[in-house]
């Protein structure tokens, strides 16, 4: 069975009904209104949702069913304000996921191919029906990419790298927000805790090791030795 146990120093693994609980908190409502601090919530709960994700991998394939289950229910209901967040974090837990059962897969694969005509998803859809056929043509290839990209590590075959600017209005990064988004900046940046190229390869090699192995070869903590 493949097993992504928390190693030490990861948060621990969040029930299902929990992950339920911060993605309802996290999609729009009809009373919403844009620059409003309960759109700015939203968004500060959506970064707290992948940051659980990212702090344990053991988390992301729990999340992918909650997810692939809620946006399967706004289909039905043609919920076109929740498709699209739904759909982004459902693909960001997936790159973190090392292993999907081929179940799990058919129902995401299915249901980027029926956005591929409805206005405005088509784009969206072909985009992220096409990164599912390459990862399981290439597992791991996703996480792979997005490291690359995200820590700026050099790589012949895959050159793009992603800066961020932060342009901080006080009026919106203000109080207890700021001070958790300078929490986070400076804890990640900070000497000793940050990885450097090498162990960020290691993460890139053990994911792609468990996405290979498959649900019956593989196991978590013993290919992190």
């Amino acid at each position: 069975m493949c097993s992504m146990e928390p190693t030490a120093g990861c948060s621990p693994t969040v029930p299902e009904p929990e992950l339920y609980r911060s993605i309802q908190a996290v999609l729009p409502r009809d009373s919403d209104q844009q620059l409003t601090p309960v759109c700015f919530n939203k968004g500060m709960l959506r970064w707290t949702l992948h940051k659980k994700v990212q702090n344990n991998p053991g988390n992301s394939l729990s999340l992918v069913w909650v997810l692939i289950k809620e946006l399967e229910k706004a289909e039905r209901w043609d919920s076109r304000k929740c498709i699209m967040p739904l759909l982004h974090t459902l693909i960001y837990a997936i790159v973190q996921t090392a292993y999907i059962p081929d179940e799990l897969y058919k129902r995401v694969y299915d249901f980027c191919k029926r956005l591929l005509t409805p206005h405005p998803y088509c784009t969206v859809g072909l985009s992220y029906t096409r990164q599912m056929k390459t990862e399981r043509s290439v597992p791991g290839l996703m996480y792979q990419r997005m490291l690359t990209a995200e820590q700026r590590i050099k790589n012949e075959h895959y050159p793009f790298q992603e800066r961020v600017f932060v342009l901080a209005d006080p009026d919106v990064f203000s109080g207890s927000l700021g001070q958790v988004l300078l929490g986070d900046i400076e804890a990640s940046g900070a000497s000793g805790r940050s990885l450097g190229p090498l162990d960020h390869m290691r993460c890139v090699v053990q994911h792609s090791l468990q996405a290979a192995l498959g649900a019956e070869r593989c196991h978590g903590q013993g290919c992190s030795g």
